[in-house]
């Protein structure tokens, strides 16, 4: 009998296909002879009893004795036959047996490593799924499983079972050489080819590439089998099992090897899902945090049109303080002042007509009505004069305010640094009286409203000028910096400074800080922080008190 195997399922094959064949048996032949020698013994004594004329005995006889040791002869030679007939079925017998087993045990491995990783999302965990399966079923003994790195340029340590401690902090630097030595490792070579290997004997057959004899004599392998782990015509790493060199009676088996062909093409896939997963993951958590940014700028942009329109109701109710500042507070003001003035005749009048009368009066009631008329009335309306004024330039300064935040701005090509010059040359005056001197760096060239960058920079400029300290030289310092989409200008002084209390005061309407020597009415910065907000950008103060402050206008660095 012979004994094919011409498809394997572990070898790709869609199923394990058999074929048993046996050759005719030349025993069948001694049986027929055997057979046909005793019928004919048979029919000569039934023709010698039928008739004993034609048959002698003096012939049957012998004939029967020579027959019966003839059929005696073949049945020992049939015997024979038969023996050595069995003899050669039973080592195919033991083979298809042995196969089966086999078979067996690898339906066993692949079963276990399907529920092992099916629904398995962690690379790591895969591969030490795999390669405990093959620990249990194989009896190998160790395993490792080397990966392609992602710059697709060489293999790095995935995971094993089997190896010392001591050697298993050495296998990430095994995997590094065995990559360095490509033409020289099988395992490269299985990588690269997609092609399963079996090495035996390398205790006795030492490698020729020192990379890979180092590896071998470290790790004291003596015998493997690997498989490339493929997926897709794509290889993404390499499975290998064997013995070490304490192990020298284990060899490795061809059903193994087949059975490790299998298994890696299942590993390739379940790592790929993995990674795939993973992917669908991120994409999934980026799709869920766009979604997320959305609704968040959904519920900002709500917020922002609220805002705007409170923003338009409060610009609305400012104008309408504006025209009440502008009529309804200015009438009451005129009539002060009118009501003022006239007082100021009648009181011109009634002195003229007590002047004849105040030789006759008392010396006392005369003192006092002088005092009364000379006086304390001209006090009265002065003062009721200056705060009337006073209040008058509030009301202007307030309205000068508000039409400066409703400005229309104006664009138009501002060389800043000239601008800033022109101004330093109107505070010439100034300057010269406290000794002081102006630098302008190089400032660019903008494109937005000149009116604005004017009233901006006339104001911290009148300011530095005019707060500079006169016990010792003045300095004053203009420039500019870009910083992201941002341009700063920077005005900086040497003057008085500013406390730290007085920080808040700098720019509200109608709040000076610090010693009050000078002229204004303490609008001049609340000015500009209303025309740098119109200009989309914001003012800083920093100020050391008795060395000197700095104010930084930030604008966006390019304006339509």
């Amino acid at each position: 009998m012979s004994f094919e195997h011409p498809e394997c399922f572990f070898k790709g094959g869609e199923c394990c296909r058999y074929v048993l064949k046996w050759a005719k048996p030349a025993s069948n032949n001694l049986s027929s002879l055997r057979n046909l020698t005793l019928i004919g013994l048979g029919s000569a004594w039934g023709l010698h009893l039928v008739s004993p004329e034609i048959l002698g005995t003096s012939m049957l006889y012998p004939a029967s004795l020579v027959a019966l040791l003839g059929a005696y002869v073949l049945e020992i030679k049939e015997r024979r036959k038969v023996e050595e007939r069995l003899a050669q079925i039973q080592d195919p017998t033991e083979q298809l047996i042995e196969q089966t087993n086999a078979n067996y045990n690898n339906a066993l491995v692949t079963m276990d490593i399907g529920q092992a990783i099916r629904q398995e999302t962690n690379s790591s965990v895969i591969l030490s799924s795999v390669l405990g399966v093959l620990n249990r079923r194989l009896g190998y003994s160790f395993g490792v499983v080397l990966l392609f790195d992602e710059a697709r340029e060489s293999l790095t340590y995935g995971d094993s079972y089997g190896f010392a401690p001591e050697n298993l902090e050495y296998l990430p630097v095994a995997a590094e050489l065995l990559s360095q030595a490509r033409e020289g490792s099988k395992i490269w070579e299985s990588f690269v080819t997609q092609r399963s290997l079996a090495v035996e004997n390398l205790s006795q057959n030492r490698p020729s590439h020192p990379a890979v004899a180092e590896v071998n004599a470290t790790l004291a392998v003596n015998s493997f089998a690997c498989s490339p782990i493929v997926c897709d015509q794509v290889s993404m790493g390499v499975v290998f099992v064997g013995y070490f060199y304490s192990d020298t009676k284990a060899s490795i088996r061809e059903s193994d090897l087949s059975l490790l062909a299998g298994i890696a093409p299942v590993l390739a896939v379940a790592l790929r899902n993995a990674k795939l997963r993973r992917e669908q993951e991120v994409q999934l958590g980026e799709i869920l945090a766009l979604e997320e940014s959305r609704a968040i700028i959904a519920r900002e942009r709500d917020r922002a049109e609220r805002l705007a329109e409170d923003l338009q109701q409060t610009n609305e109710e400012i104008k309408s303080f504006a025209h009440i500042v502008s009529h309804d507070l200015r009438a009451p003001l005129v009539n002060i002042r009118g009501f003022a003035v006239e007082l100021q005749a009648s009181i011109q009048e009634a002195s003229e007509l007590l002047v004849p009368e105040l030789p006759g009066m008392d010396e006392s009631k005369r003192g006092a009505l002088e005092m009364i008329l000379n006086k304390d009335v001209p006090d009265a309306t002065r003062i009721i004069g200056s705060s009337v004024q006073r209040m008058d330039g509030q009301i202007n300064a307030i309205l000068k305010l508000s039409r400066l935040g409703r400005r229309e701005l104006i664009a138009e090509r501002v060389d800043l640094k000239a601008l800033v010059e022109g101004m330093l040359q109107t505070l010439s005056h100034q300057l010269e009286t406290r000794q002081a001197t102006a630098q302008v760096a190089d400032l660019p060239v903008l494109h937005c409203d000149r009116f604005v960058m004017e009233q901006i920079f006339g104001n911290l400029l009148d300011n530095a000028t005019k707060y500079l300290d006169p016990t010792r030289p003045g300095s004053v310092r203009i420039e500019a910096e870009r910083l992201g989409g941002e341009l700063l200008i920077h005005v900086h002084d040497n003057g008085r400074g500013i406390a730290s209390e007085d920080m808040e005061k700098v720019f509200a309407p109608f709040r000076r800080a610090g010693k009050i020597d000078t002229q204004g009415e303490g609008m001049g910065l609340a000015y500009v922080r209303t025309l740098v907000r119109a200009l989309g950008g914001r003012i800083h103060c920093h100020s050391t008190f008795g060395v000197g402050t700095t104010f930084t206008v930030s604008i966006p660095a390019q304006r339509p």
